[in-house]
């Protein structure tokens, strides 16, 4: 409770409150913190206005959660592309990732699974930079509208 006011008020210190918490879950089972706090961390980074604020605080999850690194990508790694995804923000994403790989360069996914996630990475960089084109494109038109006024 106390963190969650915490967290109303202060994002970024809610947020490490948060991962100690973790840590002591951790300890004993890393899969069951990571499921257990895969929706408390969506919604913590989704409250941080920057990304200064969110890598730090992502890259020392990952590191507390690469015991599992399947889990921690479907449940922390996977929806934090996802967010920058949807912000447009093809360099946030491929950042998240890379973070990823290196908290579990020790114990990494299969090479299958890191495959289709590094094509599933790549397909949402695709696709920002499509939409990003296409706003680009009706950004004209509308200027080119305006003009004729």
């Amino acid at each position: 409770m106390y963190r969650a006011t915490l967290a109303r008020r202060n994002p970024k210190e809610g947020a490490r409150i948060f991962i100690a918490e973790m840590r002591n879950i951790v300890k004993s089972d890393p899969a069951l913190a990571v499921q257990i706090f895969s929706d408390e961390l969506k919604k913590d980074f989704a409250a941080l206005d920057s990304k200064n604020d969110i890598f730090p605080l992502y890259a020392e999850v990952m590191r507390v959660a690469s015991a599992q690194p399947d889990i921690a990508y479907e449940k922390i790694a996977e929806p934090l592309i996802g967010l920058f995804a949807e912000q447009l923000d093809e360099a946030g994403a491929k950042k998240a990732f890379a973070i990823f790989e290196s908290a579990t360069r020790s114990d990494p996914m299969s090479p299958a699974k890191l495959d289709a996630a590094k094509e599933s990475l790549a397909q949402k960089c695709a696709d920002i930079r499509k939409t990003r084109a296409e706003e680009a494109a009706w950004a004209e038109l509308d200027k080119e509208a305006e003009s004729e006024n």
